[in-house]
């Protein structure tokens, strides 16, 4: 008997970005960072916790000169001299990285997974961050404006313009992610999407949705939500020289509402 599938939230890794109810359905990802046993952590990763952290360090002090971090994270996957201007100890470690027996070739194509992966994920922690401190900031100017006891004319100095720090995370770079995802993915992964962005464009490329029986991957799936599957194939993947070795199942939920 084969074994049940390991279902995989995507394009996200932390709970934040997903609906609440759909949150426990799937395993988030984990690229390394931390240690628990309530997310999917691959196996073949090139880098531990510590050497992961020393790569989001260095990678956050080159990334300083470019506009956008997802910017930067495309060039982590598809730069190979990315390393350049970083300390010897880190390009010595991740030269010398020999734990696993695959092939260079394999073993450089899952550090340029994880490096995504970990960028990835310090930008959706970035993001929270910013998100917290601008759901902190409506807090404090709603209550100044409850002791100020506004009124009457003085209701319009709630229209001032007060700029706050809420930014909303860029998955434009979904595929390239997608790429990262399925190298480490196991034979019986599966991905949990709900996305506005991802699943239209999975339909421009060609992917057909079937709708399926909840209960045949997913317990408590909400009744108010329809479950569909899909099978991506390499020959419709589209993420410019990034290439799928495999075929990626998913599962698209979408809400009713």
């Amino acid at each position: 008997m084969s074994p049940p599938p390991r279902i995989v939230h995507f394009p996200f890794m932390h709970k934040k970005f997903v609906d609440q109810k759909i949150r426990s359905l799937a395993l988030f990802l984990n690229p390394g960072l931390i240690s628990d046993d309530q997310s999917f952590k691959p196996e073949h990763l090139a880098l531990d916790p510590e050497m992961s952290k020393m790569f989001l360090e260095q990678s956050m002090q080159f990334g300083r000169q470019f506009r956008k971090p997802s910017d930067m994270a495309i060039l982590g996957v598809l730069k190979e001299d990315f390393y350049s201007g970083s300390t010897q100890s880190i390009q010595h470690e991740l030269s010398t990285y020999g734990s696993h027996e695959e092939t260079g070739n394999e073993k450089q194509i899952f550090l340029q997974a994880q490096q995504f992966l970990l960028l990835e994920y310090a930008l959706e922690e970035r993001i929270i961050e910013l998100q917290d401190i601008d759901e902190n900031l409506r807090s404090t100017w709603s209550d100044f404006d409850k002791a100020l006891g506004l009124d009457g004319d003085e209701e319009k100095f709630l229209n001032l313009d007060r700029e706050t720090s809420l930014l909303k995370l860029n998955t434009n770079n979904w595929p390239a992610l997608l790429w990262a995802y399925t190298v480490f993915l196991p034979e019986n992964g599966m991905l949990l999407i709900n996305h506005d962005l991802v699943m239209p464009e999975l339909e421009e490329w060609g992917v057909e949705n079937y709708k399926e029986r909840p209960e045949t991957y997913l317990s408590d799936f909400p009744t108010d939500w329809t479950l569909y599957s899909a099978l991506l194939k390499p020959e419709k993947f589209k993420s410019g020289g990034l290439v799928l070795k495999r075929d990626v199942k998913m599962l698209l939920a979408a809400s009713d509402k």
